[in-house]
């Protein structure tokens, strides 16, 4: 009997209503014999074929919409590249001359994760997310909230189905060898094609020999392409795991709840004929797993998510896995063996390119929203004032904040000025106008929320919004489940696992938390603030209430061993008055702590990324004094704050710095000034490239490279200089924009520049940006794999043992080695100690040499800011 199309197509609803059925109970299910019939073969295609396309087309709908203005935009009409950093590990393979080698220039900038304002205006070296499926199997994206990295998953899941593509590194260099052999002949373009792989091999092999690299068996001319289409995408928020053993029953698979979480976003059909095939594409090692939302639990429902997060890497640990979380105490994912990744904070360019695309499409996001409303659509026009507003004061904002003030100011009728002011904006849009007590009954739903650690199922929701609809006193409601349905169901509140209900973004029960504190419990701010669920409303309640109370309870405290509670602090600032009275000590503090003379180059560090992200105008004055220090270090630092400041009336002061006698305050000055990037910072920049000593050329090629337009068309110029020596520095920058025309000029600089010293630059420059090594993250090798630690031991006559011998052997090398050996082994237990390396690392903070007390408190360092709880402070 022939397949009948139209009879399947009848019967297609029950078989998919059954087949979810099937599927629960397939363990008691014999296999399907291999000699089935043709007939029955090509309807298994069919059913397979169908709910790909509809689990496809579900996902994708989905995926646009995950992000915080999801009901307005699609995630790709309004989407800036998401960019990770990889946590760099290369300062233990190194041997001690070759340190100044790694990182190039940007070396000098502090990536502290948790304040990420210092960074986030500096040309770093980023991996695309692309490269994040061709890497370590399991990878961490980390981050502070409001940093992106949501969107930064959800945009691998769509470039996974094909409906977001950005061009590759491979791509463009193809593009700029088609651009440079147009024109020649088949025998001239085969031989200049055969140079150019042999140049590019050379310079890969090179790197490698320089930096140490054990790649071997991989092809430096065709590196793993990084293609997240060849996987099959399984996204999900960790908190739609439902882990109640009364749904499944005692034995339950891992990949069980995945199922429920992923229908939760499913239409009815998909939602039952997608399992078998999600089963089977897992079985196989296909997907590509994207799980969001760790760092949107409470801790109480922390240890629950990565217990059954292991049991599912344990059973189908062969797919690839990639996960959101928290830029502090991440540990957890580490030790199921995670390569942490940080999301990149949007630049000055990235903010202002979103704004612009918002501006753009808002017009016809007005006409849509008027139409289906049957108004008259009328020309919608975006006036100077505005456009001026949005493009200021946007500097060390994250990329929730820039969305929020966006909408805000071209949605209009905003109530309040500044961060609250583009929160109240949005959560206006949910709440009925007509309801009253509406903005007071989700205040209270935050608090409870954020008291109690939990939230809320659609009782509890019923129980709250009761007390205050039916005491009303303009308009009693009495339709109560009416308005709390209405609210779980806008985009505000999102359904978890266990029929509770959240905030979309933990950001938004943080402002409504605050808005509590502001207009109902004030006499709860002493309380709250020593609270962990509370300290982002605190930072929003600042903005009206007086904190001193609580700011000073929290410096009484004794400090841990990064002085958390002080750092704490700092987050209170940016939206606190200008005259409040505890702001001055907190800056003082700070400035005590980034220019004391003694002190561990951890703390300036992060005593200057605080500066940094408290916003406060009157830190130049402080960044001043520092950069007339006699300390390079302090000095150095001082220019890597004015650049993330962002102040032109910095760079009278960041001149001088670019003749400094440190190499390091140079190339300091000279990547800030890149980071202002005004029409005064670029001639500046210029006099470097032109008469700077080289690593300061190098600097500013890279810096330039960041600056579209002049700086561009300095790169574009200095390539083809009389001055070998700026073409040399030129051949770096180059090799940092991901162009074409750039990289046709650093190809003609391979193979044609009459200088060996300008080709080899050239080389070099092309294989750090295109070596396979740099493709995907890599953790932190095995400590076996240490190659500074068998040299160690074969001098002891030993060889290096596994598992916790071979950490008891860096723990003997920080003991008795010499100082460069300690200070590896320092930064080694840091990465990989585990807890057997705590007490040897504070023990070494009394070695008599300074480099290794310094490694010892940066190791130290690292494991706090990973761990969940932290470490004893010094006395």
């Amino acid at each position: 009997m022939d397949f009948d199309p139209i009879s399947y197509g009848l019967g297609f609803l029950s078989a998919s209503g059954i087949s979810f059925g099937l599927w629960r109970y397939r363990a008691h299910i014999a296999k399907v014999q291999a000699s089935a019939e043709g007939q029955a073969e090509r309807g298994r295609e069919f059913l397979k074929r169908t709910a790909d396309a509809r689990y496809i087309a579900d996902l994708t709908l989905y995926l646009q919409q995950y992000h915080i203005m999801g009901s307005q935009v699609n995630l790709s009409d309004v989407l800036i590249e998401p960019l990770v950093l990889a946590e760099s590990n290369h300062a233990v393979l190194m041997e001690e001359d070759e340190d100044a080698l790694v990182g190039g220039p940007t070396r000098v900038i502090p990536r502290t994760h948790d304040f990420p304002e210092l960074y986030a205006p500096f040309n770093l070296e980023t991996i695309p997310l692309a490269d994040l499926v061709v890497g370590d199997p399991y990878v961490a994206i980390l981050g502070i909230p409001g940093s992106g990295k949501s969107t930064a998953l959800a945009t691998l899941g769509l470039m996974a189905v094909g409906a977001v593509e950005f061009q590759s590194d491979q791509e463009r260099i193809d593009e700029a060898i088609e651009t440079q052999f147009k024109g020649l002949s088949d025998s001239e373009r085969e031989r200049r094609l055969k140079e150019f792989q042999e140049a590019q091999k050379r310079a890969i092999e090179q790197l490698r020999i320089l930096k140490k690299s054990e790649t071997e068996g991989t092809d430096v001319l065709n590196p793993p392409k990084a293609d997240p289409k060849k996987f099959f995408p399984v996204f999900f928020h960790i908190g739609d795991i439902d882990l109640d053993l009364n749904l499944y029953g005692i034995e339950v698979d891992p990949a069980e709840p995945i199922i429920h979480a992923f229908q939760q976003y499913m239409t009815l059909v998909t939602g039952q004929a997608a399992p078998p095939v999600v089963y089977q594409q897992l079985g196989q090692g296909n997907c590509l797993v994207l799980i969001d939302g760790f760092d949107d639990l409470f801790p109480a429902d922390l240890p629950k998510a990565y217990m059954w997060l292991r049991n599912f890497m344990e059973a189908y640990g062969h797919n690839r896995i990639i996960i959101t979380g928290p830029a502090t105490g991440y540990d957890p994912l580490l030790q199921l063996g995670f390569t942490p990744t940080f999301i990149k904070p949007w630049s000055p360019r990235d903010v202002e390119n979103s704004i612009q695309r918002w501006i753009q499409i808002w017009p016809s996001l007005v006409g849509a929203r008027e139409s289906r409303n049957k108004k008259k659509a009328g020309v919608i026009q975006i006036d100077d004032k505005t456009r001026t507003r949005l493009l200021a004061d946007n500097r060390n904002r994250t990329a929730l904040e820039i969305t929020l003030k966006t909408y805000a100011a071209l949605a209009g009728e905003e109530q309040e000025l500044g961060r609250r002011g583009w929160f109240e904006r949005y959560v206006r849009n949910f709440i009925p106008a007509d309801v009253a007590p509406a903005p007071l009954i989700l205040r209270e739903i935050a608090m409870v929320m954020q008291d109690k650690g939990v939230q809320l199922n659609e009782a509890q929701l019923t129980s709250i919004a009761s007390t205050h609809l039916m005491d009303a006193q303009d308009k009693p409601i009495t339709n109560i489940d009416q308005f709390v349905k209405g609210i779980i169901n806008s985009e505000l509140m999102v359904k978890r696992a266990g029929d509770a209900y959240g905030f979309r973004h933990p950001l938004m029960m943080a402002y409504l938390g605050g808005e509590r504190l502001i207009r109902d419990m004030r006499q709860r701010l002493a309380e709250v603030a020593a609270l962990p669920n509370w300290q982002q409303s605190v930072g929003f309640a600042a903005a009206e209430l007086d904190l001193t109370t609580a700011v000073y309870q929290k410096l009484s405290t004794p400090p841990d061993l990064l002085f958390s509670n002080l750092f704490v602090v700092v987050r209170w600032l940016p939206d606190a008055a200008p005259s409040a009275s505890w702001r001055a000590e907190i800056l003082k503090r700070l400035g005590a702590a980034l220019m004391a003379v003694s002190q561990y180059p951890t703390i300036r560090e992060r005593a200057l990324a605080a500066l940094i992200a408290s916003r406060d105008r009157n830190i130049l004055f402080i960044l001043r004094q520092a950069i007339r220090n006699a300390d390079p270090v302090i000095r150095k630092l001082a220019c890597i704050g004015m650049g993330a400041f962002g102040d032109t009336d910095a760079l009278k002061d960041l001149r001088p710095m670019l003749v400094d006698d440190d190499t390091d305050v140079q190339l300091a000055a000279g990547l800030a000034l890149g980071a202002i990037a005004t029409d005064t910072a670029l001639e500046y920049m210029v006099e470097g490239l032109l008469q700077g000593e080289e690593p300061l050329r190098q600097a500013v090629a890279e810096a330039l490279a960041a600056i579209p337009g002049h700086g561009h068309d300095v790169l574009r110029d200095a390539i083809d200089h009389d001055d070998m020596m700026v073409r040399r520095a030129a051949a770096f920058g180059l090799a940092r924009i991901p162009t074409t025309w750039a990289l046709v000029g650093l190809y003609r600089a391979m193979l044609e520049d009459g200088q060996w010293y300008v080709r080899s630059a050239a080389e070099r420059a092309f294989a750090m940006a295109r070596a396979p090594e740099r493709t995907g993250p890599r953790s932190f090798p095995r400590i076996e794999q240490l190659s500074w630690l068998a040299t160690y031991a074969a001098e002891m006559g030993e060889g290096v043992p596994e598992g916790d011998k071979a950490r008891q052997l860096v723990v003997r090398a920080l003991q008795e080695a010499q100082p460069p050996r300690r200070k590896r082994a320092a930064y080694t237990l840091g990465q990989v100690g585990g807890l057997t390396g705590i007490k040897p690392l504070y023990l070494a903070l009394m070695d008599k040499d300074e480099r290794v007390r310094m490694a010892a408190y940066e190791a130290l360092s690292i494991v706090q800011m990973r761990a969940s709880a932290p470490l004893p402070g010094l006395t």
